[in-house]
């Protein structure tokens, strides 16, 4: 839908973090970025150093 924005993932001890993720949310939202470091939660951390994510279409 058009102007939602949702942010999901947490754990049991992500609800104390919600706050940060908020204002975070936040910035994304409105200036498009964020002085906060959140590279640690790109997905493709998860890949090999030389795999380009391409698509994240499920099947």
């Amino acid at each position: 839908m058009e102007g939602v924005v949702a942010a999901a993932g947490f754990s049991g001890h992500g609800f104390k973090m919600a706050s940060a993720l908020g204002a975070i949310a936040a910035d994304l939202v409105l200036d498009g970025t964020t002085a906060t470091d959140v590279s640690f939660m790109n997905p493709a951390r998860f890949l090999g150093p030389d795999t380009r994510l391409t698509s994240l279409a499920l099947s």
